[in-house]
């Protein structure tokens, strides 16, 4: 085998290689790329979900409190309705339901 031949055969070789190295490793570039934007959209989600429950537990925290406040003042309430009823004998709002 001559020096012609063997560069005829490498630069065949060549032409034939590169292209197919292209063809192999672009779809990996493109989904290595597609990857990585879903791994930031997910930590976009996650962050955003985070700030959602902090949100949340800041409304349920006020709304145990609130809840509270409604249970107190329900008694206060039945406090009054019956002392109505001891002084003028009139049946207030009757509400038979027992809340502690």
């Amino acid at each position: 085998m001559d020096q012609n031949t063997f560069l005829g055969l490498f630069i065949g070789a060549l032409v034939i290689l590169v292209p197919l190295f292209i063809a192999c490793v672009t779809p990996l570039i493109k989904l290595n790329k597609s990857i990585q934007k879903l791994n930031d959209a997910i930590d976009i989600l996650n962050e955003s979900d985070a700030k959602k429950n902090q949100a949340l537990d800041v409304v349920h925290d006020k709304l145990s409190i609130h809840t509270q406040y409604l249970v107190v003042d329900k008694k206060r309430l039945d406090n009054l309705s019956k002392r109505m009823h001891k002084l003028d004998n009139e049946e207030g709002f009757i509400d038979n339901i027992n809340r502690e």
